[in-house]
């Protein structure tokens, strides 16, 4: 009866050992998966990180191009201004030099050689010397 109980308890020492190795090698694989998850978590927190760097780099040098852009919008739109209000004075300073010349007499026009093209005045055609 001993030896009965000492196979049967020994059967029993076996099963359960063979139990605690199927558990230990679930654990071991569950571990590796886990180690796995967290080398591709690791390396995807590290992509995202670089990403974020040029993106906030790239923001960087969208915003200073802007300020260039805008400082040069502004330069442009203050010249433009410049030019407007110099133009206005010279379109006003040849208005008041237009409204001081006399009217013309009819025998002023007379009198204003525009020239023809016997006398040299540059009326007529001149012809090609060269032809």
């Amino acid at each position: 009866a001993d030896d009965t109980e000492l196979r049967q308890e020994n059967e029993e020492l076996r099963l359960k050992a063979d139990q605690f190795e199927v558990a230990v090698e679930r654990l071991k694989n569950e571990a590796l998966a886990k180690d796995e998850w967290m080398k591709r978590a690791s390396a995807n927190i590290a992509e995202i990180t670089k990403e974020k760097a040029d993106f906030v780099e790239l923001v960087a040098k969208m915003e200073e191009e802007t300020a260039v852009a805008i400082k040069s919008s502004r330069e442009q739109v203050q010249r433009l201004t410049e030019d407007c209000a110099r133009l206005e004075a010279e379109k006003e300073q040849i208005a008041k030099n237009l409204a001081e010349i006399p009217p013309a007499s009819p025998e002023r026009l007379d009198s204003i050689d525009l020239g023809s093209p016997t006398n040299g005045g540059g009326g007529g055609v001149e012809e090609d010397k060269f032809a």
